[in-house]
C-alpha cells in the first residue's frame, strides 16, 4: 500500500524564496507527493486590533496583523519560481488560499494553471495549482 502526504509548509518560509525552495527540496526527499503553502492577504486574515492566541515565550509579537504582515510577502514570480521548484523535484505544487481575496490572487494574479478543481472547507478554500 502507497501512502502519499502533502508536506504544509504553509509560511514556514517566514517570508523567505529560499527558505521556502529548501522546504520543497527537503519534501521531495523525504517522499511527499506534494507541497501546500498558504496564500493570504494579512489585512484581510487580521485586524490591526487583533491579540495573539500564540505563546509569546515562542513568538514575541503581539499581534496577528504585525506576524502575518511578515509572511504576506510573495509576488508573483515567486511563486512562479515556487511552482517551478516543485516541478523540478517532482511534487505538486499547491496554495490554501485564506479568503476570497487570496483566491483570485492564487488564481488570476499569480496566473497559475489550475490543474484540479477548488475544496472549500469552512472560509478556506484549497486550490492545488
Amino acid at each position: 500500500m502507497k501512502i502519499n502526504f502533502v508536506a504544509e509548509v504553509g509560511v514556514n518560509h517566514e517570508g523567505s524564496l529560499e527558505s521556502a525552495q529548501n522546504h520543497i527540496r527537503q519534501a521531495a526527499a523525504s517522499g511527499a507527493r506534494a507541497v501546500k503553502f498558504q496564500a493570504y492577504s494579512a489585512s484581510m486574515l487580521a485586524s490591526e486590533n487583533s491579540p495573539s492566541y500564540w505563546d509569546v515565550a515562542h513568538e514575541s509579537e503581539t499581534s496577528q496583523f504585525k506576524l502575518f504582515s511578515r509572511y504576506d510577502k510573495f509576488t508573483l514570480d515567486d511563486y512562479k519560481v515556487l511552482a517551478q521548484t516543485c516541478e523540478e523535484q517532482k511534487v505538486e505544487f499547491m496554495v490554501t488560499a485564506h479568503c476570497l481575496w487570496s483566491k483570485r490572487r492564487a488564481a488570476a494574479r499569480f496566473a497559475l494553471k489550475i490543474s484540479k478543481r477548488c475544496v472549500i472547507r469552512r472560509n478556506r478554500a484549497y486550490w492545488p495549482l
